[in-house]
């Protein structure tokens, strides 16, 4: 009986490492390959500029457009402007993979910015196949050769020619980011009782949009968070203005009231990896001309119209919005208790 308790014991024993040495090789990622073709491709210094001719959209690619490049530890970064249209440039990017001395090309990315002052408002990705030859390459110091790749159905060369400084290095560093949700979206809705009666007249809330494109699969989704200036129990909102250079009359703004106003925007490139498409999220006022990277709005003033006892009386809110410290503050209230006398806000 001992003997066969010993057999048994041994068996369960050794099944048992036998299946460790399973989990162990089955946990084993195998290291990504990386082979580089070599040719001499006859490709010169005159190469570092982009030949538009090259390219899907020769007429995007003005003349003496240079190659521009950067490193880090793991990736090189080849880029080059081009136009999308009368309204809208950008940046194409090429990514490629260093594996211990080897480089492969990885993928392609394009960076669309729009508008009087530029905003980023697309990010289109695109893992396209390409044949890579390499006619030189040290790493960090000089990369020449080119992409073979398909666009629109038509093969194209892009030759490239590119000598690293050590100005080109770069760090691969995740923006220091805090989802909307997190940040401004936890303290919203915030309620304001202008006249301390112990009722909400207006209140900051938020708009939260999804944008994708299912017939563009290879543009980066967006998710857009605007937060919105909220008028409660029939008041209004008359003006909102972001410098009080010239003074605001109510009188002038009576006819214009509204329930809401967009105040602020956040857009949000959604992807798998957080890098490198949320180094493109950015704030703006909107639509309009205002630097796309807008995160701070200070000393916002907002005329309102309150209905008192069946009475318009009139006043205003100021405040600001620190996006990126996650702060609404709201520095003043001030309702005329006279009604239907207009104020001026200087």
């Amino acid at each position: 009986m001992k003997k066969l308790l010993f057999i048994f014991c041994l068996s369960l024993l050794l099944f048992n490492c036998q299946n460790d040495d399973d989990n162990q090789e089955n946990s084993i990622v195998p290291e990504e390959t990386c082979e580089m073709q070599f040719d001499d491709l006859g490709l010169t210094e005159a190469h570092a500029i982009v030949i538009p001719e090259q390219h899907e959209n020769p007429s995007a690619i003005n003349d003496n457009t240079p190659w521009k490049a950067r490193y880090s530890e793991n990736i090189v970064e080849l880029s080059y402007e081009r136009g999308y249209s009368p309204e809208s440039h950008g940046n194409v990017i090429f990514v490629f993979k260093k594996i211990n001395n080897c480089i492969k090309f990885d993928y392609r990315y394009e960076v669309v910015m729009g508008g009087i002052t530029p905003s980023i408002n697309r990010v289109y990705e695109y893992f396209t196949e390409h044949d890579f030859i390499i006619q030189e390459y040290i790493p960090d110091e000089k990369l020449v050769g080119r992409l073979i790749g398909e666009y629109d159905g038509e093969i194209h060369n892009i030759d490239f020619w590119i000598d690293f400084t050590t100005d080109d290095f770069f760090i691969e560093e995740v923006p220091d980011y805090i989802s909307f949700q997190n940040c401004l979206g936890s303290q919203l809705p915030m309620n304001i009782d202008i006249n301390n009666d112990g009722v909400d007249d207006f209140k900051f809330t938020r708009d939260e949009q999804f944008l994708e494109d299912p017939a563009f699969p290879e543009i980066i989704p967006i998710l857009r968070n605007i937060i919105v200036f909220e008028a409660d129990n029939n008041n209004t909102i008359l003006a909102g203005t972001y410098n009080l250079d010239l003074p605001v009359f109510t009188e002038n703004l009576d006819q214009s009231g509204r329930d809401e106003d967009y105040v602020i925007w956040y857009t949000d490139f959604i992807h798998e990896s957080i890098y490198p498409y949320k180094q493109f999220n950015f704030w703006t006022r909107g639509y309009t001309n205002e630097p796309y990277n807008l995160s701070t709005l200070t000393n916002i003033h907002y005329a309102i119209k309150m209905m008192v006892n069946g009475e318009p009386h009139y006043g205003y809110i100021n405040f600001s919005i620190l996006g990126n410290d996650c702060e609404i503050i709201i520095h003043e209230t001030y309702l005329n208790p006279t009604p239907n006398e207009h104020i001026i806000i200087e």
